[in-house]
This record gives C-alpha cells, structure tokens and sequence, in this order.
C-alpha cells in the first residue's frame, strides 16, 4: 500500500513539471475552457501581438456540443482606447470576435463573461498585450 502512495506522488509530482507539448497556442483564435467548477480560463493568456501585426481579427471559441456559451457582451476589453472594434457574439454563442486596429504598442485588460445554461459564470480577466 506505502508503494502505491509513493507512486501516486510520484506520477502527481512529474505531471505538474510536464510542459506543453504540441504547437504554441493561436493568439488569433484563442480557446476559452470552463473548468466543472465553473472557473474561466484562456490559451493563450496572455494574448500577445506582434508589432507587425495590424488590423487583425480575434476570435475567442468556446467548445460547442457543451452547456456554455458566450454573453451578449461576452468580451469587455477595458480602456480599448480605440485600438479594438467591431467586437460581437457570433450567432451560434460559441464564438466571439474583435478587430484589433493594433495601431500602437499597449497592454489592454479584457474580461471574459460566460453562462452555464442561463446562468453567469464568475468572469476572467486576461490581458492582450500589442508589442
């Protein structure tokens, strides 16, 4: 029983170390995930632009088939101050999408609002980040 335990421990503590393995995430078309307990996360986050980037589309996706779903205002970009426009909900909710004008370099807060059903799930605040 003692072995089992060590081996748990173990096989717990190599998988917390384990980096990520596959392609870096696309900071143009970031994936929202909600955990069961209703925690909000994002990847990539941040999300980073490079300066030669202008006028780019970012489209958050949630995964469709389950019970979650975009708000109306499912992405609020704090102080955006003209750098992001056109940001709506796609029809199906799954999605969510804005212009990044990403005319000048600049850290933005955003916030990520989710439902459950009909029920608001506890919103994230990530950051974009226009190098």
């Amino acid at each position: 029983m003692k072995r089992i335990a060590v081996a748990a421990a173990l096989i717990l503590a190599l998988s917390a170390c384990a980096s990520r393995t596959g392609p870096p995430a696309d900071p143009h078309n970031p994936q929202v995930s909600v955990s069961p307990d209703g925690t909000i996360s994002v990847d990539p986050d941040p999300i980073r632009i490079p300066k030669n980037e202008k006028d780019i589309t970012i489209t958050w996706h949630l995964p469709k088939g389950l019970a979650h779903s975009f708000v109306r205002d499912g992405i609020v970009i704090t102080s955006p101050d003209g750098e992001f426009t056109d940001c709506h909900v796609a029809d199906d909710n799954f999605s969510f999408t804005c212009l990044d004008k990403h005319s000048k370099p600049g850290k933005y807060k955003y916030t990520i609002k989710v439902q459950r059903g009909n029920s608001p799930l506890p919103p994230f605040d990530p950051w974009i980040e226009n190098d």
